[in-house]
């Protein structure tokens, strides 16, 4: 599992930085914020019978960031 920005408490508490989120917002193909429930689910997955088909895969779970360039 390939995370993006997931938002949790610890994150909420100590390195909030709205300019920060509206910047990897911005930069997300799918402008949503992540959270563990979106990284559980496919590790469920993978931890599954039903990808037992499955090898050396890399699951992006990254609402599009990787396919955007944050260069400017």
């Amino acid at each position: 599992i390939v995370p993006g920005a997931i938002v949790t408490e610890r994150q909420t508490t100590l390195h909030r930085d709205p300019d920060a989120d509206r910047a990897f917002l911005d930069a997300q193909c799918l402008k949503m914020r992540l959270y563990p429930e979106h990284v559980a689910r496919p590790t469920l997955f993978l931890a599954a019978d039903d990808s037992d088909g499955m090898t050396g895969q890399h699951v992006l779970v990254d609402a599009g960031i990787a396919q955007q360039s944050i260069v400017s």
